[in-house]
Order: C-alpha cells, then sequence, then structure tokens
C-alpha cells in the first residue's frame, strides 16, 4: 500500500521521466523520451485525404498509419494507435486521478511491470486504466 502512495506523489508531482501528460499534439515522442525504446518513432506526410496529411507510427519492424477520422488529428486515436503498435512489449495506462483535469495523463511501462503491479497489488487496475478499442479520453 505504502507504493501505491508513493507512486501516486509521484504522479501529482507530473514526473516527466516516467508520466506523459498530454496537452498537445506530441505524443509519440513523449512516450519515447520515457521508454527509451530508440525503435520507436513518427512520421507526418502530407496526403490528399481528408485530414491532409498522414501520420504514420514506427515502433521496430511494425509501422502504421493513425486512422484518424473527420477533419484532423485527434489524441484518443494517437494514443490508441500508440498503445496498439508497442504491443506487446509495452503498455500504456490512463492515470485515472487525472480524470477531469486540464490535462491528462498517461503511463507507458514494460508490459512485463504492469502485469506484476496487477498481480501484487490488484488496486493498480482501479488507479491505472487499461485501453480497450471504445475508450475515450478526450
Amino acid at each position: 500500500e505504502n507504493y501505491i502512495n508513493d507512486l501516486e506523489d509521484e504522479i501529482l508531482e507530473n514526473r516527466s521521466d516516467i508520466v506523459m501528460t498530454i496537452d498537445c499534439r506530441e505524443i509519440i515522442q513523449y512516450c519515447e523520451n520515457i521508454l527509451k525504446t530508440g525503435i520507436l518513432s513518427s512520421k507526418l506526410e502530407k496526403s490528399n485525404n481528408m485530414q491532409g496529411f498522414t501520420i504514420s507510427i514506427s515502433y521496430a519492424d511494425k509501422s502504421l498509419i493513425i486512422p484518424y477520422q473527420g477533419a484532423g488529428a485527434d489524441r484518443n486515436t494517437t494514443l490508441l494507435s500508440l498503445n496498439e503498435i508497442i504491443q506487446p512489449d509495452y503498455e500504456i495506462r490512463f492515470c485515472n486521478h487525472s480524470d477531469g483535469q486540464d490535462t491528462l495523463q498517461f503511463i507507458p511501462l514494460p508490459k512485463e511491470i504492469w502485469d506484476q503491479l496487477d498481480l501484487k497489488y490488484p488496486i493498480i487496475i482501479e488507479l491505472f486504466e487499461k485501453f480497450n478499442k471504445d475508450s475515450i479520453f478526450f
């Protein structure tokens, strides 16, 4: 329980070395800055689609074009796509305490660490929400 309290204190102090605070469109770079994989990147290209551009994410030997709907990019779709491509090595979770705040917070960790935390501290899943295909944060 002390571990959980210490973890929450670190999150509340906006530790940019372990927490992504999402307040702009540089989500992929924020994630790479925390994980330091050396193999996670994004590329913006002009396109004749509805948005006028595409953003592709590359991780290891995988890549995907973020499937934006509508006229522009959105952070929610970016986060879901990012979480998808870094699986099964890593997982991003939503810090529930930031819900309703001006900026939302997310923690990317190796999947193995999330699994260990889930087993050792069952409350983790309530504090740090897993993404699903219907997750809406913004």
